[in-house]
């Protein structure tokens, strides 16, 4: 608000002041006073002026070296990922043919696994009885030969 109020009293004062040049007997007559503090004035702000933008080249430069640096990671990073996508698409071919030769193998073997289990469990079963009825045999016969033996 307070600089469209500035915007305006200062259109105001230049058009003011225009009319007063044309008027006859106005005379304007600047000292020295006002016009070395009109230019002390113009050349310090000329001053800040190029203060400021030197600033800004400065900010410029420095972000536009941001960027290129960006933009190169990102071109790494998606070189990389395109290649990591490439080698997945490969292994995953590569799985889906293993799979579909190891597949009937797979199922040939389970079929054949699947049959003998009960016929596996109970030969497995009557050997282990088996064995147990002739360890236990031998060791009511020859029990007390071997005890004899680590007496003496």
């Amino acid at each position: 608000m307070k600089k469209k109020i500035a915007r305006l009293l200062g259109d105001f004062l230049t058009s003011f002041m225009k009319i007063m040049i044309h008027l006859p007997g106005f005379q304007v007559t600047i000292t020295n006073e006002v016009y070395e503090s009109i230019m002390r004035d113009l050349y310090g702000s000329r001053v800040d002026i190029e203060k400021k933008i030197g600033k800004a080249y400065e900010s410029l430069h420095e972000t536009s070296k941001l960027l290129f640096e960006l933009e190169d990671t990102l071109k790494e990073r998606t070189e990389k990922l395109n290649y990591l996508r490439n080698e997945y698409e490969r292994y995953n071919k590569l799985a889906e043919i293993e799979h579909s030769k190891a597949a009937p193998l797979i199922n040939h073997v389970d079929t054949l696994l699947g049959k003998g289990k009960k016929t596996e469990r109970w030969f497995n079963f009557f050997l282990g009885l088996a064995a147990g009825i002739i360890t236990t045999l031998l060791g009511i016969i020859f029990g007390p030969y071997i005890a004899n033996f680590f007496i003496r």
